[in-house]
């Protein structure tokens, strides 16, 4: 049984949050160790954000844009710029994979 075999067995959905996952370590391990900013207040953030994600999927692009320029632009007002760009990416992150997931979903 070769790779491509073993990777079609698992729902495409759940690949999606693997790498929604995955995404989710890295962003943490940059938030903490590139930025320095402490373990707790990170992993609160990107629960927050993946709760932000799940709530607004649904609302226009220009909506999307304007949550992560106002999150940047607190982030760098409050002198946590690199953080809150980590965070931004992870929710656009998100947004993508649940834009995916639901047009996998439709066209089922």
């Amino acid at each position: 049984m070769n790779n491509d075999t073993k990777l079609k067995k698992i729902p495409l959905s759940f690949q999606y949050m693997g790498g929604y996952v995955l995404l989710l370590i890295v962003a943490v391990l940059i938030a903490t160790f590139g930025a320095k900013e402490p373990v707790f207040l990170v992993g609160t953030f990107a629960i927050l954000e993946a709760f932000l994600t799940a709530c607004l999927h649904k609302v226009p692009l220009y909506i999307h844009v304007l949550v992560m320029t106002a999150q940047i632009c607190l982030g760098y007002m409050t002198t946590q710029g690199m953080f809150m760009v980590v965070m931004a990416l992870l929710y656009a992150a998100g947004i993508l994979l649940l834009y995916v997931w639901d047009q996998k979903h439709d066209e089922a």
